[in-house]
């Protein structure tokens, strides 16, 4: 048989690649699994997605009639993928996709690197000692992982409730840096989940990288890791429908407590045994000081803190 040339070069990542590395990285440490698809599709594929798909770009002279056109997303590539995953029996599927997209402007063919998301199933594997509203991989889960990458790139975004057509009504979450929208996340809809034969509920999420990485990437900050244990402590309220946990987060971050090390939502329930128009939310903050343990009598008095500025400020009521 033929034999390939010998190379005098020697191999190196792409420099794009080289600047997803990080990204790659901390998405494996999350548990997510890389994808790969062809940026081949077809306007019928997408057409759940996209009010308008004659937008998208036509292939000139396409292999099949499968690949007649340019994707406009990530997300129908990565549906499909998380399909033949749960066909094959595999209940906890989380993956990843870095790829290029395109659409058709005025001017010409419009594209852009872009970073998508999409998970169903268990968040763990299942364990009789886990808590049991931490085994389904849920929204919340989704935004934490987006809001670990942005915190990497040393981006600052905010999260604003939106809609799209393929969303679940009520899910969709805009991703906002400077103002400016450079991502979705949200649940997708049953519409295009009953299709895909897949049981449990689909979070799915799409941010355009050439927007987080226009601009300049500030430098890593480093705070030293605290040497004693840290102390936590849950809140649980009941807060008007329109309040959610990101304006309560940059509330209690304002208070600038410094033991205060991180925030988090545990549990969020809306029902018939509510009053009307309210939600009720458990947030769990974690406190830890640099010299010394602190006690859970120092953590309550803090939570107190925290709660007497939510009352002034969002008029929340205590639930046991």
């Amino acid at each position: 048989g033929g034999t390939f040339p010998a190379s005098k070069g020697t191999g190196a990542f792409l420099p794009t690649r080289k600047r997803q590395r990080p990204l790659i990285e901390l998405l494996v440490g999350q548990g997510c699994w890389e994808a790969v698809n062809l940026a081949f599709t077809d306007p019928g594929r997408e057409k759940g997605f996209w009010e308008e798909p004659t937008e998208m770009v036509a292939v000139d002279n396409p292999l099949t009639e499968e690949h007649s056109h340019l994707r406009k997303s990530l997300l129908p590539g990565l549906l499909e993928s998380i399909r033949r995953n749960t066909y094959r029996g595999r209940t906890r599927v989380k993956l990843f996709e870095l790829g290029r997209v395109f659409w058709m402007r005025p001017e010409g063919i419009g594209e852009e690197a872009r970073l998508g998301l999409a998970a169903t199933g268990q968040n763990h594997p299942i364990h009789w000692r886990r808590p049991e509203d931490d085994r389904v991989f849920s929204l919340f889960h989704l935004k934490g992982v987006v809001s670990s990458l942005t915190g990497g790139l040393g981006q600052t975004v905010r999260y604003r409730k939106t809609q799209r057509p393929f969303l679940a009504e009520g899910t969709a979450i805009a991703v906002e840096l400077d103002g400016q929208e450079v991502g979705i996340l949200g649940t997708l809809a049953d519409l295009l989940r009953q299709p895909l034969r897949i049981s449990t509920p689909v979070v799915v999420a799409e941010l355009s990288l050439d927007r987080l990485y226009s601009k300049p990437l500030q430098d890593p900050r480093f705070q030293e890791i605290p040497k004693y244990p840290s102390v936590e402590s849950d809140l649980s309220f009941l807060v008007d429908t329109e309040i959610d946990f990101d304006r309560i987060a940059e509330v209690v971050q304002q208070l600038n407590i410094p033991e205060l090390r991180d925030i988090q939502l545990m549990d969020l329930y809306r029902g018939p045994k509510l009053p009307i128009g309210k939600i009720s939310l458990t947030v769990r903050l974690t406190f830890a000081n640099l010299e010394r343990t602190l006690t859970q009598d120092e953590a309550n008095r803090f939570s107190r803190q925290v709660f007497a500025e939510l009352s002034s400020r969002f008029r929340i009521e205590a639930r046991s």
